[in-house]
């Protein structure tokens, strides 16, 4: 269902009830590889729960997802992270003691645990217990490869500007994000999931993490309110609006004078339909020239107009 030349990732006929309302409803989507995509819609329209079911934060009642050709439906979001997704919430890290290091190098799982701890001995007291704790996560480092991994937090805190060993509690909203954002690029992911990124960004920050996500050599899918952002960084759009789910392979400007067009035909489509549909209900109300059989025909036509307009009320949908 995803396969390895140019598409990333796939989601496939999504499906998403709650308290027996269809929220998502067969919700399709493919990325490519080097894309930048902006997910769009309507507060209610599904777009934080279709892309929440692609993060992993929710599973769908049907449908999978598949980045390259295995299938994550069920994977946690940790699991995923392994395979080279990186996912950044809206939640700001804990205002807490914990460093900025430490916290970059939660990016790294277990063994970003060992680094926090060998980065904590090498800042403390070079006591006997100290020095034999240090030689032990020395040694448990050194079997996993850990000072490769500790050049690469080294490296994305200073390229973020960074101060590693301040407490997270001393850090502004926006430099809490900038921390976040070091967590998630700091395994170096193939795929970044990014929820409302500019949120808690003052202008600066945000000029910032526009360059950042330009600067960026793998794909992204995010979800923004902020149309600068999209205007700025997007190659791509995906618009949930009226039931459906549409990409658009253009960039935020050229999506709006795009979608506009499509509104407008289809709002003259659907006052020729109407004005056919009403001629219809007045001339099926003349009676005895509707049960003629040569006009039969017209009466079928006449009861799919009216399947075709009562879908249209319950989902905003016009088939076309």
């Amino acid at each position: 269902n995803i396969y390895i030349c140019s598409m990333i990732l796939k989601a496939d006929n999504l499906v998403k009830i709650y308290s027996g309302r269809t929220v998502v409803n067969n919700v399709s989507i493919e990325v490519n590889q080097g894309e930048i995509v902006g997910l769009l819609g309507p507060n209610g329209a599904g777009k934080t729960t279709s892309f929440y079911m692609v993060v992993g934060l929710v599973k769908p009642k049907e449908g999978n997802v598949f980045l390259d050709d295995i299938n994550i439906t069920n994977l946690p979001v940790y699991k995923r992270a392994q395979l080279g997704v990186g996912y950044l919430a809206q939640d700001l890290p804990d205002a807490n003691e914990a460093t900025v290091y430490d916290v970059v190098a939660d990016g790294l799982a277990e063994v970003g645990a060992l680094l926090k701890e060998y980065h904590h001995l090498i800042m403390g007291d070079f006591d006997d217990a100290s020095m034999k704790k240090l030689t032990v996560v020395q040694d448990k480092l050194e079997a996993k490869d850990g000072w490769n991994f500790g050049q690469k937090i080294d490296a994305i805190i200073e390229a973020l500007d960074l101060p590693a060993d301040t407490p997270m509690k001393s850090l502004s909203g926006g430099w809490r994000r900038r921390v976040a954002m070091a967590r998630v690029l700091v395994s170096e992911p193939d795929l970044l999931l990014l929820d409302e990124p500019t949120n808690h960004l003052d202008i600066p920050m945000i000029q910032w993490l526009e360059n950042l996500l330009l600067d960026f050599e793998g794909t992204i899918i995010f979800v923004s309110h902020d149309r600068e952002l999209m205007r700025s960084v997007a190659t791509g759009v995906v618009d949930i609006d009226r039931g459906r789910l549409t990409k658009w392979e253009c960039g935020y400007d050229e999506f709006i004078e795009r979608r506009d067009h499509q509104r407008e035909v289809e709002e003259t489509h659907i006052k020729k339909f109407d004005e056919r549909l009403q001629e219809d209900e007045i001339w099926i109300r003349q009676g005895i020239k509707a049960r003629r059989t040569r006009n039969e025909g017209r009466v079928r036509d006449l009861e799919k107009m009216r399947v075709e307009r009562a879908s249209r009320r319950t989902s905003g949908q016009l088939k076309m």
